[in-house]
């Protein structure tokens, strides 16, 4: 498996809209190293106590997922 380079720090460096009188700043800089995402296909009547109040489970072409994301910053 070949490891694809991560972004540039120029590529991940949006500025900011400069204010009057004030130059554009660079809000956040950051790489993301070594990602993974793992998919699982749940029941969403089983993850429906799990979630915040006032939300539910989304489902995905009529499949809901529990993802579990793992990854250096």
């Amino acid at each position: 498996m070949t490891r694809r380079p991560s972004s540039t720090p120029e590529e991940t460096q949006a500025p900011l809209p400069a204010a009057e009188g004030r130059p554009a700043r660079v809000f956040l800089t950051a790489e993301w190293r070594w990602l993974a995402m793992l998919n699982y296909e749940a029941d969403p009547a089983v993850l429906a106590p799990l979630v915040p109040p006032g939300t539910e489970p989304d489902a995905w072409r009529g499949t809901t997922y529990l993802s579990m994301v793992g990854f250096l910053f």
